[in-house]
């Protein structure tokens, strides 16, 4: 049974470091190849009568995967008519399995693209679906801070600064853990810049045929989910701006609010390869 599994297509998991360092962007650019198949997002559009697929515009599936841990260790655990231990690691991929085949719905494209904003849960990846591609896109976490507080009235600055932080170690630590995978790292500031060498480079990596993707769609390809429709539109997607630049949100940040970064988050931002060592960023420490 176990071999069903790993012998069949296996999904691409899209990951971002936190909110707002651009998964939706990157899933859709995935998912417009012809082998894919991505699930609609209920922010996008709204399902029509007698459309029964489910709407998951981001699936958590390892964001809470730490809650099947006891469930799986119980069923595990028993005496006489639990699973026996051998079984472990099929039992896992079978629950995960589960939860592709609903994510997949009717579709009969060969992958699966899925995403969610957080590497919370990142650990569970290889045990829960072992056939995946875990693809992570990381963004410098100055930025990304100032996209959430941007986006939603509700979000605090030091709480984004303490979620990026505690994510971009989760990101470090599995890059030096063998028993964690992660397969793809992607810099949302090279996606940007050089989308199609980015694209190129994730193509060959998650095993997706370079020459039928659409790449004319690349350079024209919208905007999706930045903060300035965020909080009317969500994740619909729009023209580029003339002069849209993703890149460097932090500049307008005052000294005060760039050194409570520093205090916060600095160390974190630096073990993912974000060094701040602009001489902009120097001068308002």
């Amino acid at each position: 049974m176990m071999k069903d599994i790993l012998d069949k297509p296996g999904p691409i998991l899209l990951l971002g470091l936190a909110t707002r360092t651009g998964t939706t962007h990157l899933q859709h650019l995935i998912a417009a190849h012809p082998d894919c198949y991505t699930p609609p997002s209920q922010d996008a559009q709204r399902p029509e009568e007698g459309d029964n697929r489910p709407y998951m515009g981001e699936d958590f599936f390892l964001y809470e995967a730490h809650l099947l841990e006891p469930y799986l260790d119980a069923l595990l655990g028993k005496k006489k008519a639990g699973i026996e231990h051998r079984h472990a690691d099929e039992l896992w991929a079978h629950v995960g399995e589960g939860l592709l085949t609903f994510a997949r719905g009717e579709s009969t494209a060969p992958r699966l693209v899925l995403k969610t904003p957080s590497v919370r849960g990142v650990e569970y990846a290889a045990r829960m679906f072992p056939a995946a591609t875990v693809v992570v896109i990381l963004r410098d976490p100055r930025d990304a801070v100032a996209s959430v507080t941007m986006s939603w009235d509700y979000s605090d600055f030091d709480a984004a600064c303490e979620r990026l932080a505690r994510n971009a170690w989760l990101v470090r630590n599995a890059l030096d853990d063998p028993r964690v995978s992660i397969d793809v790292l992607v810099r949302f500031e090279r996606l940007v810049v050089s989308p199609e060498e980015v694209m190129r480079g994730v193509l060959d990596r998650v095993n997706l045929d370079a020459v039928t993707y659409p790449w004319e769609e690349l350079e024209t390809a919208p905007v999706r989910g930045t903060y300035s429709n965020f909080r009317e539109h969500k994740t619909k997607p729009f023209p580029k701006a003339p002069g849209f630049n993703p890149i460097g949100r932090w500049r307008s940040w005052e000294p005060e609010r760039c050194q409570k970064f520093e205090e916060m988050c600095g160390e974190a931002t630096r073990v993912i390869g974000y060094p701040m060592d602009e001489p902009e960023w120097k001068a308002k420490l």
